[in-house]
């Protein structure tokens, strides 16, 4: 027969009768913090693993950083010195995507952007950018180029940009399209059923 403890001596009851924590600090009102699920954590012993953690690094932490395995890791495998010095290094964020990417500097972009006028290459526009990891809208254009040569040719925005590569940068499709757009071949009928479906 399996023995069912009682309420008594349930290990929550137990540990709420103690007086004292295993590092013997009194649980007392100044000493106890209660956590939301209703379990008591001694003050005191908490700021004693802050202290040991911050002179002799956190015990869980596995990731080491690749510049000095010997520091703590701070962030993009890098240690505190060497992050910091990554983020002067890399303040302005689309100069580093313009000088990865295209090996371009922001004065080749912005001297590019003048000589079209300040906007997009094909429609002019110059507040319609990409869409950022935030879900915002970014109002700085985007560098158009060539996937076989790799050369730039332009700066475009986000839609101009995705136009043309939906077309393959194909210029006979553009043309194609161009064609279609000025000399619509309305199909009548077809759009009378399925308006007539619609509305019944």
């Amino acid at each position: 027969m399996k023995m069912i403890p009682s309420a008594s001596n349930h290990p929550a009851a137990v540990n709420s009768r103690k007086t004292h924590c295993l590092r013997g600090h009194a649980f007392t009102a100044s000493n106890t913090y209660r956590m939301p699920s209703g379990a008591r954590s001694c003050k005191a012993c908490a700021a004693h693993r802050r202290t040991a953690y911050r002179k002799n690094g956190y015990p869980r932490q596995r990731k080491l950083p690749k510049c000095h395995p010997d520091r703590p890791h701070q962030g993009k495998g890098l240690c505190r010195s060497c992050y910091e010095r990554s983020r002067r290094e890399n303040r302005d964020a689309h100069a580093a995507r313009l000088r990865y990417n295209f090996g371009l500097t922001k004065e080749q972009y912005d001297e590019i952007l003048a000589r079209q006028g300040g906007g997009c290459a094909i429609c002019g526009r110059t507040d319609l950018g990409a869409k950022t990891g935030k879900g915002r809208n970014s109002k700085l254009l985007g560098v158009d180029h060539c996937h076989k040569s790799k050369l730039v040719r332009g700066i475009l925005c986000h839609r101009c940009n995705l136009g043309i590569g939906h077309l393959q940068d194909d210029v006979w499709l553009l043309w194609r399209a161009l064609l279609y757009l000025a000399e619509p071949k309305y199909v009548r009928p077809l759009a009378e059923t399925v308006l007539g479906r619609r509305s019944a």
